[in-house]
């Protein structure tokens, strides 16, 4: 075939793949994009989603823009303005180079369309290179094109390509980047290096974890090619059978040093016995100490018969020499120490001082060989004058990269929040875990570790490299390339795993910028590009045997990867809205030198304020806040911090004055991007709150977005009556952080386990942590806890205490005696009650007393409500799912409606309040829409009493759509029940999603006898 036909021929095959593995997008092409690989169930398809793939289409927007006149080069005047502490005036290079192909394929498709392109042009992007660099070095066409099939297809890539992060799209490079550089040295042309030095610039501008980990893993690939090896070595060192090892080592003169060898694995594996001990409470640990006397011995076996290839001495003789090098590790024991002296970072110190030792007593009895090394590597100075050009002009960009990396963090990083690099603790929180290795159906795309087991086994198969199985010859430059990317890929595949495995903590010590790095999966990037090469190399051994079935067994291969690696789940599509009525009422009314703030808040690295660059993107409005992933620290404490009491619906004079000091005119209330960790309230009680501010005027809603306009003047300057919300905030026991005491499982609990403590010696604060930010008002923290006491002892068992977090100040306390606990040992209601005048972030902590053991459940926050016969609690002001649509003939003037999904769906729950024992009925306003037919007794929604935490339902009723049909208008469904104590109540409304359903309140009274 010719070239110009297979060429034709692959990018369609990767297309093509590209289009099966992407679908449906090619179906939402014009009005889509895809904004997860493993979307929520009822989430496949949703307007306007929150992501990260928002923020990479704004900014590439931005670049498009600039060519076209709209905006200045790499300039945001959109997002984060301000005149003090914005970002409007930095540099941003915009994700170029990947921008500039954007821009070209928006220009002719359109905005969305150009995106989606993008997408899907990335698979023979990264197809092709990989091809091209495969058969280069396997001269395999069957072997290179698996490899380049595993390349574009493993899971890992495709999620982060689907979740819009930038390696998903610009890993296409790294083949190209690497065959670039092989060409030029093969040519000995400057040009193909300058190429190569060009690609891994455009990589390093966009994903700075690929130009990262390249140069620090891949660096021998520069280097090692600029010298020519040509070993002629004799049949006497050539590499040993299996036979001829375990004759060698086990006779009389070899066993002190298998011996000594099996020692000193034998201490390494308690090294790392102990440093899981310290982690892991589990028996299988100490395997580890008779595992690392076998894999040390495995290693020095393999390390010989690599000594003996370069120096030339025997086998046996090289077994020897190598024995001492292993010395260092007689102090590995020493990290026992830990367990009686917090030593910080003792394990990584001690284990990298080892290896470092190590290395030098290898280095050093090397040298003692190095005539006869360079005779034997045929080192050539003209060889080397040729390719060194190629290398120079490779290292050109590389030096200009890593200059702007250096000036990007010494102007952002250092300033940011993140300027010392992450601590473990943050690293561990993104770590991957072992069992991720085989999970091929992660929610989670950075844990996302899945290999495969096609590319596994062909990885497994290419190991045949070394033996004499196969008739074909194979060289010593394939040996050499498949075991420099073997070890390569197993190294950088270990440290994918983070903390999880202390290999990670040696890197994150030793290795410069290593602590900057978050997520420590992203180093996935270069481990399966190097999984696809030997694989390659996997399938090329078993084309080595002549079977006369090539093209058919590398078919079921393909099969087999397609089948192993094709999406668990289909891609969400994120459908975006072309038009906007309150962004266009904002365009028409803003002047020149104004601004918008969008609502709620964050401190700026939060992907929930993509939907503001999206909207951006349509209308072009200048705002407060936005989205950076690396944001100024002085962003964080001098804008996010004060203006962050607006999430939660609190507006005060301070607020207001620093508006009108940046000059912002309009705040925009985003109620569908209110996560639960940005407000302890529902999202309604910030737009309800905001109404009844005398600072701000309400102008207009449109679904879910509120408008408001801050007033330029008032003469009401007094807040009033604060509004309530009925909805208390629920933090579980076993969430918090403690310096005593255990989790425990206990059935009695809300959600089946409690925080314990018992007879502890050191008392003080038991537990903390976990905090809620509380607007103006009057609130009650009640504390769900039982005791087991000796009714004989007397005096303070635990002290309730509630505290202002940021100014470490105590609101007020509650000391709970042994004779407060009932001798039931039930659980039971403990409540402190407090007043904030203003925004406070309230912390709940609990002191122990130390006179016997006590269990916490949870801990409700809310306002301060006192049940009076009746409650009347309107589902805007409850936690909800649906959209809020006004309705003059509703109680409230508003309703929830939840269209038709096809499955269940809550449409309300809360509020978590306390109910004493008697006997109630809760009466629900329901409707469905009108006109719907009648059927028999189709079930349309599901109508539930519950308590802890929604964990145990009270009662349960069904209602028909034919019974919601019965009259116009709202209907009132009762539901009796009865306490025989006092309870937290969450009532429910779950509908089915087979018709429209609207919820207009719920109302709860008691029944007297």
């Amino acid at each position: 075939m010719k070239k110009s036909l297979l060429y034709f021929a692959l990018f369609f095959y990767f297309l093509a793949l590209g289009i099966a593995w992407t679908y449906p997008l090619i179906r939402y092409f014009d009005r889509g994009m895809p904004y997860a690989h493993a979307p929520s169930k009822e989430c496949e398809l949703v307007q306007l989603a929150q992501g990260d793939y928002i923020q990479l289409f704004y900014l590439m927007w931005l670049f498009k823009d600039a060519i076209q006149g709209g905006t200045p080069f790499f300039r945001d005047p959109y997002q984060l303005n301000l005149p003090q502490y914005g970002m409007q005036d930095c540099f941003n290079n915009q994700y170029l180079p990947l921008s500039a192909v954007y821009a070209l394929f928006a220009s002719i498709l359109g905005d969305i369309q150009g995106y989606n392109f993008l997408v899907l042009m990335t698979f023979p992007l990264a197809g092709l290179g990989f091809f091209l660099l495969a058969f280069a070095w396997t001269k395999s066409r069957w072997g290179s094109l698996i490899g380049a099939t595993i390349y574009v297809l493993y899971p890992f890539r495709v999620a982060h390509l689907l979740g819009g992060h930038p390696g998903g799209f610009m890993y296409f490079l790294i083949p190209w980047l690497i065959y670039f550089y092989a060409i030029g040295l093969e040519r000995k042309s400057w040009v193909w290096g300058l190429a190569a030095g060009l690609s891994f610039f455009g990589l390093g501008m966009d994903e700075l974890h690929i130009a990262y980990y390249l140069p620090l893993f891949l660096g021998i690939f520069l280097v090692l090619p600029l010298f020519q090896y040509t070993f002629k070595l004799s049949s006497s060192i050539s590499w040993p059978s299996l036979s001829n090892v375990s004759k060698g080592i086990f006779r009389k003169e070899f066993v002190p040093y298998v011996a000594i060898v099996s020692f000193l694995g034998s201490l390494l594996g308690l090294f790392l016995s102990l440093w899981f001990l310290r982690r892991v409470q589990e028996i299988w640990i100490w395997l580890l100490i008779p595992s690392g006397g076998l894999f040390l011995n495995f290693f020095w076996i393999g390390y010989g018969w690599f000594y003996t290839r370069l120096t030339g001495i025997s086998w046996k003789n090289a077994l020897k020499e190598d024995v001492i090098s292993y010395a260092p590790f007689v102090f590995l024991p020493a990290y026992i120490a830990q367990f009686y002296f917090d030593i910080p970072a003792l394990g990584a110190r001690l284990f990298s001082g080892c290896l470092v030792a190590m290395g030098l007593i290898k280095i050093f009895q090397l040298l003692k060989h190095r005539k006869e090394i360079l005779k034997r590597s045929g080192f050539s100075v003209k060889g080397v004058r040729g390719r060194f050009k190629v290398f120079v002009s490779f290292v050109i960009p590389m030096i200009l990269l890593f200059a702007w990396l250096f000036f990007e963090k010494r102007t952002k990083l250092d300033s940011s929040v993140v300027s010392g690099g992450r601590s473990l603790s943050v690293v561990k929180g993104y770590s991957a875990h072992l069992s991720d290795i085989w999970n091929r159906s992660q929610n989670n795309m950075e844990s996302l570790l899945y290999p495969g087991v096609v590319p596994i086994l062909l990885f497994v198969l290419g190991f045949f490299i070394y033996t004499r199985y196969f008739r074909k010859k194979i060289s010593s430059r394939d040996k050499i390339i498949f075991a420099v990317i073997a070890c390569l890929f197993i190294l950088t595949y270990l440290l994918s795993l983070g903390s999880t495995l202390p290999l990670y903590n040696l890197f994150y010590t030793n290795v410069p910028h290593f602590d900057y790095i978050r997520v420590p999966s992203r180093i996935l990037y270069l481990s399966f590009f190097l999984l696809s090469l030997l694989a390659s190399y996997g399938f090329k051994m078993l084309q080595s045997k002549k079977t006369g079935h090539t093209a058919g067994v590398a078919c079921l291969v393909l099969i087999g990867i397609g089948i192993d690696y094709f999406p668990v789940y289909r891609p969400g599509i994120s459908l975006m809205p072309r038009v906007h009525p309150i962004y266009e009422y904002v365009q028409k009314n803003l002047k020149l030198d104004e601004r918008i703030l969008e609502v709620p808040i964050w401190p700026g690295e939060s992907s929930w304020s993509s939907i503001y660059q999206y909207n951006a993107t349509l209308y072009r409005t200048p705002m407060l806040n936005g989205y950076r992933p690396v944001i100024s620290s002085d962003y964080v404490s001098h804008v996010f911090k004060p203006l962050s009491p607006l999430n939660a619906g609190y507006f005060g004079l301070e607020e207001w004055e620093l508006l009108k000091k940046w000059n912002v005119k309009f705040i925009l209330v985003h109620e569908e991007a209110f996560p639960k960790k940005v407000s302890s309230f529902p999202p309604h009680f910030t737009t309800l709150s905001f109404r009844q501010s005398p600072f701000l005027k309400n102008v207009m809603n449109d679904q879910s977005t509120y408008l408001f306009e801050v007033l330029s003047q008032t003469s009401q300057i007094d807040l009033g009556r604060a509004p309530v919300s009925p909805m208390m905030t629920v933090i579980e026991g076993e969430s918090l952080k403690k310096r005593m005491g255990s989790v425990v499982e206990l059935e009695a609990a809300s959600m089946g386990q409690a925080l314990y403590v018992c007879d502890e010696p050191a008392l003080g604060w038991w537990a903390f942590g976990k905090s809620c930010g509380l607007t103006k008002g009057s609130f009650t923290a009640s504390f769900r806890m039982k005791g087991d006491f000796l009714r004989e002892r007397k005096g303070e068992a635990v002290e309730l205490e509630i505290w202002d977090k940021d100014k470490n100040l105590l609101l007020a306390d509650r000391v709970l005696k042994i004779e407060d606990f009932n001798e039931t040992k039930d659980f039971q209601e403990f409540q402190v009650s407090f007043k904030l005048d203003r925004y406070r972030e309230v912390e709940p902590r609990i002191r122990y007393g130390g006179r016997g053991p006590v269990w916490l459940d949870r801990i409700l926050l809310g306002f301060d409500q006192k049940f009076e016969g009746k409650d009347v609690l309107e589902a805007e002001e409850l936690f909800h799912q649906g959209e809020i649509l006004e309705d003059k003939s509703a109680s409230g003037g508003e309703v929830i409606r939840m269209g038709k999904l096809g499955e269940k769906r809550n449409i309300l729950f809360g509020p978590y309040r306390f109910y004493d024992d008697g006997r109630y009925t809760a009466r629900f306003y329901l409707k469905a829409s009108e006109g719907v037919e009648q059927p028999s007794d189709q079930v349309a929604g599901t109508l539930l009493v519950t308590t802890l935490s929604g964990n145990k339902v009270l009662f349960k009723k069904e209602i028909s759509l034919k019974e919601l049909n019965q009259k116009l208008g709202y209907q009132s469904f009762d539901l009796n029940f009865e306490l025989k104590e006092i309870h937290d109540l969450e009532f429910t409304v779950l509908s089915e999603g087979q018709e429209d359903l609207y919820v207009d309140c719920v109302e709860i009274s008691s029944k007297t006898e």
